[in-house]
């Protein structure tokens, strides 16, 4: 029952924290955007990708690691963030630095260096930022993890907004992401949830360090292989600065449909290695009954991009300059749910420490999706002049090669089964959202009228197919009905 509460009360705190960063990058992307060009949009996103490469060495393997180390031995986990901040620094600030002097040789665009240059500060504020809120997260710090990233997310879009608005174009934006990583990490840092204590480390320190990565460097690195920089790379080559613009707000816009997944995967991945590693039947009940419901929800959203993604750039106001954005839009709705599976299957894969078959789904896929992106974007670059709808359909058919392996390497769990059969349920509850998202929409009034109305109309009708059990929400329910309550009030009857 505890463990119950922990998830809700984790899941209500990243809720909020997710409500506003949601809204606050609905903003940004309507705004920044638009003022700064698909070909100053497409300049940003290539000098991001070039740094991109040293946090496969720098993070090794990322954050997940550092929750998993974490949250199977807690007590550790002081010593084990002191190790992590250490080789982020000693490491990661020269490889930075090496980078930027290398890249002054290839590139004579002054813009992409002085991009370049920022972008190299802004990845290692990155490096620390995630470390310490890895840490909070394995914790269970949901609170602190929630304040820190809505302070961080709200300076941020203030500043870039406020700079680029200000004429200083992409720099401003730059700039904005250093005022956003500053933020984070000193609100994480300074918490009142529990003090964090450096301790001195050894070398032994860094040796557990790398051996803890390892697999989950193996997965980061072929993931960057076939990820976003490297598409970056292709379409600039072959498609120009102005399609990677378009691929890049692309990216932008869906990852706003994807803050779900991220929240759920903060809350439940602590939680979920401490039931693996306490007892399996109820890892298999957490898992079943969180995942099946959260891959549901992703439906409306789905049926968006896919009915109406013209009537989101209008909502956005976005100009004609991004008219190439509505197909790759399109596409991206093909496969959000293929994405959202593909998060959620990995955090089974972590969770029940098989970071290797993860890895082995990436090294498979780096070499299809290198081949299929350069091919399609040739295609679609030479027959609709949209090379970012070819490169949004590679990522398309990657995901859904991944997801594939996933399935295999969780055969011998009865998790899959039930989500994809709740899956399949909710596609028949998607049918009356689905008509109602065909209604034309004129303006962004009508468009936010429209799309809530599709999701209000969907929970009924996911009840009543049960591709949402009500037995699952309830505890969400009672939570939020005791928390209502004064503190003079005896609890609700059937709290958790």
């Amino acid at each position: 029952m505890n463990r119950n509460k922990s998830v809700i009360t984790g899941f209500l705190w990243l809720l909020l924290s997710n409500a506003w960063t949601w809204g606050l990058s609905l903003i940004e992307v309507a705004i920044v955007p638009r003022i700064l060009g698909p070909v100053n949009v497409g300049k940003l996103s290539l000098a991001s990708s070039l740094i991109s490469a040293a946090s496969i060495f720098v993070t090794f393997g990322g954050g997940a690691y550092i929750v998993r180390t974490i949250s199977a031995k807690p007590e550790t986990g002081d010593r084990f963030l002191s190790a992590v901040l250490a080789y982020r620094t000693v490491v990661g600030v020269p490889i930075a630095i090496a980078i930027y002097f290398c890249m002054r040789i290839f590139v004579r665009d002054p813009l992409i260096l002085s991009l370049l240059a920022i972008t190299a500060m802004n990845a290692y504020l990155g490096w620390i930022s995630d470390a310490v809120l890895m840490y909070r997260q394995a914790h269970t710090h949901f609170g602190t993890s929630a304040r820190s990233q809505m302070i961080a997310k709200s300076m941020g879009v203030i500043s870039r907004i406020g700079l680029v608005t200000h004429n200083m174009g992409p720099i401003g934006a730059a700039i904005g992401d250093s005022i956003q990583g500053i933020s984070g990490t000193a609100s994480a840092w300074f918490a009142r949830s529990g003090k964090i204590h450096i301790t001195s480390v050894n070398l032994d320190d860094i040796k557990a360090l790398i051996s803890a990565g390892r697999p989950y460097f193996k997965y980061n690195f072929y993931l960057w292989v076939y990820g976003a920089p490297t598409t970056t790379y292709i379409l600039v080559y072959w498609s120009g600065y102005e399609s990677n613009g378009c691929f890049s707000v692309t990216m932008r816009l869906l990852g706003i449909f994807c803050m779900v997944p991220g929240m759920l995967v903060n809350v439940l991945m602590p939680l979920l290695v401490r039931a693996y590693e306490s007892s399996m039947d109820e890892y298999v009940k957490l898992a079943t009954r969180t995942i099946s419901t959260a891959l549901v929800t992703g439906i409306p959203f789905s049926l968006l991009l896919l009915i109406q993604p013209s009537a989101i750039l209008r909502a956005l106001h976005y100009t004609a300059a991004f008219n190439d954005v509505a197909l790759p839009l399109r596409i991206a709705g093909g496969y959000l749910l293929i994405l959202w599976a593909s998060t959620y299957y990995g955090l089974l894969l972590i969770a029940c420490n098989r970071i290797d078959k993860q890895a082995h789904a990436a090294m498979i896929a780096a070499p299809f999706n290198l081949i299929i992106t350069v091919a399609l974007v040739i295609l679609f670059h030479r027959q609709y002049h949209n090379g970012a709808a070819g490169a949004i359909l590679a990522v398309a058919f990657t995901e859904l090669l991944v997801v594939s392996i996933y399935i295999h390497a969780l055969r011998d769990q009865p998790i899959v089964k039930p989500t994809l059969l709740a899956l399949c349920r909710g596609f028949a509850a998607g049918i009356v959202p689905g008509v109602i998202l065909c209604i034309p929409m004129t303006g962004r009034a009508s468009f936010l009228c429209i799309f809530t109305l599709a999701l209000v109309a969907f929970m009924p009708c996911a009840l009543l197919t049960r591709a949402i059990r009500i037995e699952d929400i309830r505890p969400f329910m009672d939570v939020m009905r005791t928390k209502v309550q004064p503190k003079s009030d005896p609890p609700a009857p059937n709290a958790v």
